[in-house]
């Protein structure tokens, strides 16, 4: 395989700063990663939502949502478009490129501008209502290296927000939309049955506890912290601000119980009251029905990797250098990379293993569940030199200081790393200190090596941005010796696995994204393990991995825990998409996301040859690695990925990743990856809660070997979109405004009482014909009477349709009946006659691009008029405009 070698860490010594410390033999930054079988946790989990959902029929977008997907989809052939059980519009990509051109004065206004103006001209397209986006609230905003900003929003009704309504937009730096995720609900209004809870928050944690059967012996506690929230009603908005309690049996923390709305069913949307306890097996996430008391989820935070796992240096003892019983690890000096971790890794000069990345200590009697504390006798490193006995012909209670030693290395050499492809400040990394680098910090992880909680398992604990994860390695006594998971490169780089992928997918603000029937996150972490502990870099010898094989006694290389070994020889590995149907769930159908991975993984190897050192990437080489690629691909992937997400979903957020580097020279080696797998243009998730999909092999048209013909030309005869002036519209002589005069240019969206005025952009291009360009609500809109613009004369000479887009902002209604109103009109003999394509009267309207059409008979001569009128009435503000114009042949 052709590829660069920069240098690999192979029992050799390299140095960065002060410190040394003994771990695994292998490549410096080749961390062997895990990925377990699943036992027991999940089953405590409560979903209702499961029980609900399956006998009530899918809402089916509606006719618009199809004319306008449609009409897009003929500008853009290569347009991917998902639907969700509410009907919604839950995904918008380009196959192969960006759904929007490049913006215009991209410097002068925010990404987030152009973004909220996609979505305000396009909520027909998404299948929303202005309602449904009005509150929405910016949660995180996050520039990857590739130049691209996620922007995720949260939906909002009344001030309380939707469990997991999420709305993503995605841009490049040049002001192009890649990308749309829309985990709003439509008519959410209309859909959530009350706004006031009829139970307190403490009686909700109270059923809480009874349903999931904890014992109290004390009582709930309220805290004053300033943001005690009852549920109460002022001025149309909830107080949804969080209440928070106290009760050491519950949990450790407080318990925060805040209002939300929680989506049931595709008919049913219910506020509820939503909160975590912290108990001794499990960290539930909890939402209680505020008006019955019923719960309706209580889902676990923990991410588990259950059974055995994988020894070390590379894969496991067996394949080290010795092999176990011997001692394997080599003495790295100083490995930290001065980038990622520029106050090195250690906080008092090299004594404990605790620094800005992460606190490792062992917490053998599981204080407060395993999480918080540490045993009091910890370890002592000698000024950064790290070197601790280890005999593996003895049980894992005999070298806890190199377990601990052993933990601290990789779960930095794991951060330092992944800083390279976009794990970093701002996307919601681990650090106390995030070095003015955005994010939020003081979320360190703390690392719990051979904690006693539990045997032959490990565990991670999400937590938002800002708040520390826990990582819980545990000994395993189905081995003699007793065995331990910090010894297991791969068990520690797994758990880390799902921090990154928690914290990236949906924002670093909201870790409750992975927690779907479909979703991959233990596949992620899986891949994560694979391509952290490379055999090499050829396909023949390489690709066929296992996992867990040294604790369950298999074959050290190729033997699994796992369904199948991961291979690239599809008589080891058989599965397609379709194989999650009936797979256990999580572990189970993340094998068959990690096994897809695992095959892009290696087409881009083929493509552009493998380099051992995952360091010093470097998007703006060409030459590039495939596996440092992949490595990116899937790392930004994340950021692109929708809340609760199928594979399809995750799949689109790869595709986007490498649209939008390496000039998409990637593109369709991805795709024909996908598409071989059974996840191609054609595959149909079921949805995020269904294990039932349908497998499609088809690949974009401009992907295929042999593409398709061009279309032929256009057979429109008009087709008018104000890009080059006003193409002979002109102001009417009959208008009576003062203000208000039409205009070719770019709107700018405007707001006043709620209520849309003015859109933001045209309906397509840059440039529009409406009534003024305004600066604020109010500057230069229709005042003093009708404003009127009227068309040329379109003379059509055989049957055509006229298609074209319009808006109309008005904010009052009721003040002017004869005076306000809005008229779209035609006239097919030029001009003596006119009928009404669109018309508001005095109404309050939020502008918003619309589509008509009507059918024209040949030899007719066509002219438009539009009249946008302000009558007498006070304070009424008014605007209206029209582009995108085509008479095409039918």
């Amino acid at each position: 395989m052709k590829g660069k070698k920069r240098g690999v860490l192979d029992g050799a010594l390299f140095s960065l700063k002060k410190l040394s410390v003994v771990v695994s033999a292998v490549m410096m930054v080749s961390p062997s990663v895990f990925s377990l079988e699943h036992s027991h946790p999940h089953s405590k989990d409560i979903d209702k939502r499961l029980t609900v959902s399956p006998l009530i029929a899918d809402k089916k977008p509606s006719s618009l949502q199809h004319q306008r997907i449609n009409q897009l989809k003929s500008e853009m052939p290569e347009l991917v478009a998902q639907f969700d059980e509410f009907g919604a519009t839950s995904s918008l990509m380009n196959a192969t490129g960006t759904l929007t051109q490049e913006g215009k004065n991209v410097a002068a206004q925010p990404l987030n501008t152009i973004a909220e103006d996609f979505v305000f001209n396009n909520l027909d397209l998404l299948g929303l209502n202005v309602a449904d986006v009005n509150q929405m609230l910016i949660t995180d905003k996050v520039k990857s290296p590739n130049g691209v900003t996620h922007i995720y929003y949260q939906q909002v009704h009344h001030g309380i927000p939707v469990y997991n309504g999420q709305l993503q937009v995605h841009l490049t730096e040049s002001g192009a939309i890649s990308h749309v995720n829309n985990r709003f609900i439509p008519d959410l209004a209309n859909m959530a049955n009350t706004i006031t809870p009829s139970l307190s928050a403490s009686q909700a944690i109270m059923a809480a506890a009874k349903a999931l059967d904890v014992s109290m012996t004390a009582d709930l506690r309220s805290v004053s912290d300033g943001s005690v929230s009852d549920g109460s009603v002022s001025n149309g908005v909830v107080d949804a601000s969080a209440t928070s309690f106290t009760q050491s049996e519950l949990s450790s923390r407080p318990i925060k119980a805040k209002l939300m709305f929680m989506p049931v069913s595709p008919v049913e949307v219910t506020l509820v009251w939503n909160f975590q306890f912290e108990l001794e097996d499990q960290w539930p996430d909890i939402t209680v029905d505020a008006t019955s008391g019923e719960v309706i989820t209580s889902l676990d935070t923990i991410s588990y990797a259950n059974y055995r796992v994988f020894g070390y240096p590379t894969a496991n003892p067996a394949l080290a250098t010795p092999a176990a019983p011997a001692d394997g690890r080599v003495m790295v000096v100083d490995p930290e990379d001065p980038v990622a971790s520029p106050d090195g890794w250690f906080n008092d000069g090299g004594v404990s293993m605790e620094g800005n990345n992460v606190r490792a200590c062992s917490d053998t009697r599981s204080r407060s569940g395993g999480a918080r504390n540490c045993d009091p006798q910890q370890p002592v490193c000698d000024n950064g030199t790290c070197d601790f006995p280890l005999d593996l012909s003895r049980g894992a209670e005999t070298y806890i200081d190199a377990a601990i030693a052993n933990l601290f290395y990789w779960t930095n050499l794991v951060h330092d790393v992944q800083h390279q492809y976009g794990f970093d400040e701002a996307s919601g990394n681990f650090q106390n200190n995030n070095f003015g680098r955005g994010g939020r910090g003081s979320d360190a992880i703390l690392a719990n090596a051979q904690d006693g909680s539990a045997t032959c398992n490990a565990r991670f604990y999400s937590a938002p941005d800002g708040s520390s994860p826990t990582i819980e390695m545990y000994r395993c006594d189905d081995a003699s010796p007793t065995r331990d998971s910090d010894m297991d490169n791969e068990v520690i780089v797994h758990e880390y696995g799902h921090g990154i992928s928690i914290r990236l997918v949906g924002g670093p603000s909201n870790t409750g994204c992975l927690r779907n029937a479909q979703q991959g996150g233990e596949g992620w972490s899986d891949w994560f393990g694979l391509v952290y502990t490379p055999r090499g870099g050829e396909a023949s010898t390489d690709s066929t991995r296992g996992m867990g094989a040294y604790f369950v006694g298999r074959e050290p290389l190729t033997g699994t825990i796992r369904q199948q070994p991961y291979s690239l020889d599809p008589i080891i590995n058989t599965m397609t998409y379709e194989s999650i149907d009936g797979a256990r769930r999580p572990h189970g159908v993340g094998a068959v996301w990690a096994q897809v991975l695992w095959e892009m993984y290696w087409s881009l190897v083929d493509k552009h040859g493998y380099e051992d050192d995952l360091m010093n990437f470097d998007l703006n080489d060409p030459s590039e690695a495939g596996n440092k690629r992949a490595m990116f691909y899937v790392t930004e992937g994340l950021k692109n990925t929708s809340c609760s997400p199928t594979f399809v979903d995750a799949r689109d957020g790869i595709i986007t990743a490498a649209t939008n580097s390496f000039d998409g020279e990637d593109v369709c080696a991805v795709w024909q990856t996908f598409a071989d797998f059974g996840i191609g243009t054609d595959a149909r998730s079921g949805g995020s809660s269904s294990t039932r999909p349908t497998n499609g092999f088809e690949l974009p048209e401009q992907c295929q070997i042999d593409p398709p013909p061009p279309p032929p030309p256009s057979d429109c005869s008009v087709e008018e979109s104000f890009e080059s002036g006003a193409g002979g519209w002109t102001n009417s002589s009959a208008s009576s405004c003062s203000t208000g005069d039409f205009v070719v240019g770019t709107p700018s969206r405007q707001t006043n009482g709620g209520v849309v005025t003015q859109v933001g952009g045209a309906a397509q291009g840059s440039n529009a014909y409406f009534t003024a360009t305004n600066t604020s609500a109010g500057s230069n809109d229709v005042d003093g009477g009708n404003c009127i613009a009227n068309s040329p004369t379109y003379s059509v000479t055989e049957d055509s349709t006229l298609s074209l887009s319009y808006f109309h902002g008005q904010r009052d209604s009721g003040d002017d009946e004869d005076g306000d109103f809005f008229r779209l009109e035609m006239s097919t003999d030029g001009g003596n006659t006119y009928t009404s394509l669109a018309s508001n009267g005095d109404s309050e309207s939020n502008a918003a691009w619309t589509t008509v059409s009507t059918a024209i008979s040949a030899n007719s001569n066509v002219t438009l008029r539009v009249q946008c009128s302000d009558g007498a009435g006070p304070g009424d503000l008014v605007e209206c405009g029209v582009d995108n114009i085509r008479f095409c042949a039918q």
